[in-house]
């Protein structure tokens, strides 16, 4: 029988999504260097405390297109 995709939710646990989405895939491979996301993992880890807990603005970033037309983004 095959899974359905929320059955494969409860074999993740919380760690292992937020270890995975944040430090392998969150962010697209074009962007600038300093946004490469497995330090950035590491990063958080350490610092866990630090954050402000409640709602923030996301950072906004502009990327070209290959026709030459910005290509807005947000970054959580």
């Amino acid at each position: 029988m095959n899974k359905r995709y929320y059955d494969f939710l409860n074999d993740i646990t919380p760690n292992e999504l937020y270890e995975g989405l944040l430090g392998y895939g969150l962010f697209a491979e074009k962007l600038p260097p300093i946004f490469t996301s497995k330090p950035f993992l590491d990063f958080c880890k350490e610092n866990i405390n630090t954050f402000k807990r409640g709602p923030t603005n996301y950072i906004y970033y502009e990327s070209i297109r290959h026709t030459n037309t910005p290509r807005p983004m947000g970054i959580p």
